[in-house]
C-alpha cells in the first residue's frame, strides 16, 4: 500500500479525522476545486455527499472503474467512466458514460475523443483543475462533449511493445 493513503487509513483508525456535518460543506469546498478519488475510487462516496460537494465547490473531476456496477450509474452525472481498452471506450458511452481513457503508445485515438489537454502529447495546455473536462456527463444523453485519451506514460509502457486490441 501506498504510504500516504495507508497513513491516511492509519490516522483515520486512531480517530484523527472528526466527522464533518453538511452545513461546513460551503467553507470546506467553497471557492475550491475538488477532484473525487485522489486516493481511491469515488463510487465509494455516497453519492449524496459528491451530490453536496458538487453545489459548494467551483469544479470537479473524477474517475471511476466501477462504472459497469449498477449501483453506479448515477454518478456518470459527475465523473468520468475509467476506460481501460477501446472496448471499455464503446460500452461506457453505449450505458451513458463520458470516459477518460489510457491508450497505448503509438495508437490512434478514437472517434469521439480528444487528447487531454493538460497532457505532454497536447503541449500542456491547460491543468486539469482549469481544465474540467472530466466532470461527467452532465446533460445525460445531450452532452455532446468529447472524451478524453492520454497516452500511457507509465515507465512498463514505455518500455512494452505497442499492442492494441479493437
Amino acid at each position: 500500500m501506498d504510504k500516504a493513503p495507508n497513513g491516511i487509513w492509519k490516522a483515520y483508525r486512531r480517530g484523527v479525522y472528526r466527522v464533518v456535518d453538511t452545513s461546513e460543506y460551503g467553507a470546506l469546498f467553497g471557492g475550491r476545486k475538488v477532484r473525487f478519488g485522489a486516493y481511491g475510487d469515488p463510487a465509494y462516496i455516497p453519492l449524496w455527499i459528491i451530490e453536496q460537494i458538487v453545489k459548494v465547490c467551483l469544479g470537479h473531476t473524477g474517475y471511476t472503474h466501477q462504472w459497469r456496477n449498477p449501483d453506479v450509474q448515477a454518478y456518470r452525472a459527475y465523473i468520468m467512466a475509467s476506460a481501460d481498452s477501446p472496448r471499455d471506450a464503446r460500452d461506457a458511452v453505449a450505458d451513458g458514460w463520458r470516459y477518460f481513457r489510457v491508450r497505448p503508445i503509438g495508437s490512434v485515438l478514437l472517434a469521439g475523443e480528444i487528447m487531454c489537454p493538460a497532457s505532454e502529447e497536447a503541449g500542456k495546455r491547460t491543468v486539469c483543475a482549469d481544465c474540467g473536462l472530466c466532470n461527467g456527463t452532465k446533460h445525460g444523453a445531450r452532452d455532446m462533449r468529447k472524451n478524453i485519451a492520454i497516452i500511457d506514460h507509465s515507465r512498463i509502457a514505455a518500455s512494452q511493445p505497442l499492442i492494441q486490441l479493437q
